[in-house]
This record gives structure tokens, C-alpha cells and sequence, in this order.
């Protein structure tokens, strides 16, 4: 399975890294830190699983949902909300 964790702040995707690391599966854990980026990722290599945080401050994350079902259908959104972490 490919995980792209798309958020800005670097302590939360290390958290998100050490969970799925932690569970021993194969999982391969790609990290963004922000909308241009993961696409940029999306474009090169084939993911399972985005998690999005909803809250970016980039203009166009909003689309990015769409352009992901759009153009990588299989591709599974989840979104995260930044104040579960705080």
C-alpha cells in the first residue's frame, strides 16, 4: 500500500509516519507539504491512499479532492482536521 500524507506541518506527518510504521505492514509512506506537491507525487507514482489535510494554506487545496477522483479514481481521499491534534 502507498500512503501520500499531504499536510504542511512536519511533526504531524512524522506522527502519521510513526503509526503506519508501527503497524509492521508493507506500507510505503510519501509525505507532502502542500496541494502542489502531492500532485506533483500523484502524477509520478501510483497511490492508495491521500491523507489530506482540509486546512491548507495554498489556494487551489480545495480542488484537489476533485482533481484526485477525477484523474486517479482508485486513489482513496481521507481527510484530515487539524485540530484532532492539538
Amino acid at each position: 500500500m502507498r500512503i501520500l500524507i499531504c499536510e504542511e506541518n512536519i511533526r504531524i506527518r512524522e506522527e502519521f509516519r510513526n503509526i503506519f510504521t508501527q503497524m509492521g505492514s508493507p506500507i510505503r509512506i510519501i509525505e507532502a507539504g502542500n496541494a502542489c506537491h502531492a500532485l506533483e507525487i500523484l502524477k509520478n507514482e501510483p497511490i492508495d491512499v491521500v491523507f489530506l489535510n482540509i486546512w491548507l494554506p495554498e489556494n487551489g487545496v480545495a480542488d484537489l479532492p476533485d482533481l484526485i477522483a477525477k484523474n486517479w479514481p482508485s486513489t482513496k481521499v481521507l481527510y484530515l482536521e487539524r485540530e484532532l491534534f492539538y
